[in-house]
């Protein structure tokens, strides 16, 4: 199992987060999603997996992700939901945000991007889960909003990874997926090769927060690929039953 980081999140007291991934190919029984393995297993490698951040494996929650763009508040009261089954999952959505501790968000991905958030304080902390169509749909920025309107954050407070997922390389598209795109942000020119047709979906995603209003120095962009990258499970690169990944992040006890 393999732990993934950023630069921008580990300056922050009081934040547990990472990216796990099975770390290379002789590792795919390291999977962390129940729809793609025998319950016992993948207990095994969430523990595992969290035991590198000193998680408790029967904590992490979890809603019923769907490409949308619905955001939950989660409350201590909801922890560990859908942890040990993959089943009782908090609801449908694809983004929750907690200011509560000891109360872990996991979402799960296999080239999709997992997109943290957390204010520079720690006291509130989110996590989205957004392929393209939650980019299209605006999920980062919808997040931000919330951070801002609910929460009541400065948009300088708010520090963000955009992790691991999927390199233009490995997403080419059909028009039906390149033509609404580049009708609504063809101006973000870098984010498109026409050529290949593919689209940077990590690139969309940074330049909506920094239109925004988030300092692009507030924003990290992991430079992994899930596609290219055998330490990851791809879900376009092997096919559907490989696998996921997982995003996890969580306020700490401060003593």
């Amino acid at each position: 199992m393999q732990l993934f980081q950023s630069n921008i999140l580990r300056t922050i007291n009081g934040l547990s987060y990472g990216f796990f991934a099975p770390g290379s190919i002789g590792n795919r029984n390291h999977n962390l999603s129940f729809k793609n393995a025998a319950q016992e297993e993948v207990i095994k490698a969430r523990q595992l997996a969290c035991g590198l951040l000193n998680i408790d494996h029967q904590h992490l929650t979890h809603v019923y992700q769907e490409h949308g763009t619905v955001i939950w508040d989660i409350k201590t009261f909801q922890r560990g939901a859908g942890a040990l089954t993959g089943e009782n999952q908090v609801g449908h959505g694809d983004a929750m945000i907690t200011s509560d501790i000891n109360t872990p968000l996991a979402i799960l991905v296999a080239d999709c991007l997992p997109v943290f958030f957390s204010l520079s304080d720690s006291s509130v902390v989110g996590l989205a889960h957004a392929g393209w169509r939650g980019t299209y749909d605006d999920i980062s920025v919808k997040m931000v909003d919330k951070l801002t309107g609910d929460y009541g954050a400065a948009l300088d407070d708010i520090r963000i990874w955009i992790g691991p997922g999927i390199s233009p390389k490995g997403f080419t598209v059909k028009n039906d997926v390149w033509q609404p795109f580049f009708e609504r942000w063809g101006e973000y020119t870098d984010c498109f090769d026409s050529n290949n047709c593919s689209i940077d979906l990590k690139l969309v995603n940074k330049y909506r927060l920094e239109e925004h209003g988030v300092s692009a120095d507030n924003i990290e962009v992991s430079p992994d690929c899930t596609y290219s990258d055998n330490r990851f499970f791809s879900y376009r690169r092997d096919g559907a039953g490989i696998g996921h990944n997982m995003a996890v992040i969580m306020r700490e006890q401060m003593n």
